[in-house]
């Protein structure tokens, strides 16, 4: 995406970086939160889309997060189905 303007950039990384931070707010909340599915979608396809114009801050927070989520104890029986879209995010992005 060549010329594309500096503010769409921001705004496009200013929305991931708060959706993600609603998503951890909300993140042990049971049962899951609608919302929840709704936002870690919408960072897989921002991510997807507009990828080019993510910066390397707001990758290196939403893989972060997932590795963080991964390598804790419930991983397996809690936080596996919670992450799944934004484990496709980091996938794109790395």
């Amino acid at each position: 995406m060549k010329n594309v303007p500096n503010y769409a950039k921001q705004l496009i990384n200013g929305f991931l970086q708060s959706e993600l931070t609603l998503f951890k707010n909300q993140f042990d909340e049971s049962p899951v939160p609608e919302i929840q599915d709704s936002r870690s979608l919408s960072i897989a396809w921002v991510c997807f889309y507009f990828k080019e114009l993510i910066t390397t801050e707001t990758g290196k927070l939403i893989t972060d997060y997932v590795d963080e989520v991964y390598h804790t104890e419930n991983y397996t029986s809690h936080g596996w189905f919670r992450i799944s879209s934004l484990q496709a995010s980091a996938f794109i992005l790395t």
